[in-house]
């Protein structure tokens, strides 16, 4: 749960100094995947491939500000996620 903290603040942090002005009211939506050792790279590849457009046509509908994908280093089988993905929407 301490990487979730930190994720949360750093995408506030890039997403809220990026914005002049602007609303400064987002939304982070975190999710916690739990990959099977051994099926990261086909994961990754799923997010990228699949996924990765998907949240970028939102982007450019303007439903969606980011989104982010990021691997938990240094996890084990019993971990309860080894990634991460964060949704910034700019109003809750």
């Amino acid at each position: 749960m301490r990487y979730v903290l930190f994720i949360c603040m750093a995408v506030g942090i890039m997403y809220g100094t990026g914005m002049a002005q602007g609303n400064a009211n987002v939304l982070i939506e975190v999710d916690l995947m739990k990959v099977k050792p051994g099926d990261g790279g086909n994961y990754v590849e799923l997010e990228q491939k699949v996924w990765k457009p998907i949240h970028q046509e939102r982007i450019n509908k303007g439903m969606l500000v980011g989104w982010v994908l990021y691997q938990v280093m240094y996890t084990g089988a019993d971990d309860e996620y080894n990634y991460v993905t964060v949704n910034v929407y700019a109003n809750p």
